[in-house]
C-alpha cells in the first residue's frame, strides 16, 4: 500500500467478532449514560413539582421522536473508505437501524421502543458539548 493512500480505520480491519463486542460495549456505554441523564431529568421534574403527565410526555416524546428517526434513517451504518460515519453515530446506526442494508420497519420500531428515550438523552447532551465547544 502506497504512504500516500488512506489506511483503512480500525473499525474496517476489525474482525466481525472484535467488532461486534466493540459495538456492544459502545452501546452499553451510551445506554448507561443516556439512563443517567434521563433519571437526572426525571429528578429535576420531580423536584420541580411537575405533574405526572409531564414526566410521561418526557418519555412519550423522546422514544416516539428516535423510533421516527429509526424508521427514517435509511442510511444504516457503512464500514467503508467512502463514508464517514463518527464511531458513535456508526453504532446507533448499526443497532436500531441495521448495518450494510436497512433492517424491516418492525424492527427498527421495536428498537425505537427499546432504547430511544435514552439514546435520545445521550445525544441532546453530546449535541450540545459540540455546539458549545467541549467536544
Amino acid at each position: 500500500m502506497s504512504e500516500f493512500l488512506p489506511k483503512p480505520r480500525w473499525r474496517e480491519r476489525l474482525s466481525p467478532k472484535p467488532l461486534g463486542l466493540a459495538i456492544a460495549a459502545t452501546f452499553a456505554s451510551i445506554m448507561s449514560f443516556g439512563a443517567v441523564l434521563l433519571w437526572a431529568l426525571f429528578r429535576l421534574l420531580d423536584w420541580l413539582d411537575a405533574p405526572g403527565w409531564v414526566v410521561g410526555s418526557v418519555w412519550v416524546s423522546l422514544t416516539v421522536g428516535t423510533t421516527l428517526w429509526a424508521l427514517i434513517a435509511n442510511a444504516p451504518a457503512t464500514s467503508s473508505d467512502m463514508e464517514y460515519q463518527p464511531w458513535t453515530e456508526f453504532v446507533v446506526r448499526y443497532v436500531m437501524v441495521g448495518s450494510g442494508t436497512p433492517r424491516p420497519v418492525p424492527l427498527r420500531v421495536i428498537t425505537g421502543v427499546l432504547f430511544g428515550a435514552p439514546v435520545a438523552c445521550y445525544f441532546g447532551v453530546f449535541f450540545a458539548l459540540v455546539l458549545t465547544g467541549f467536544v
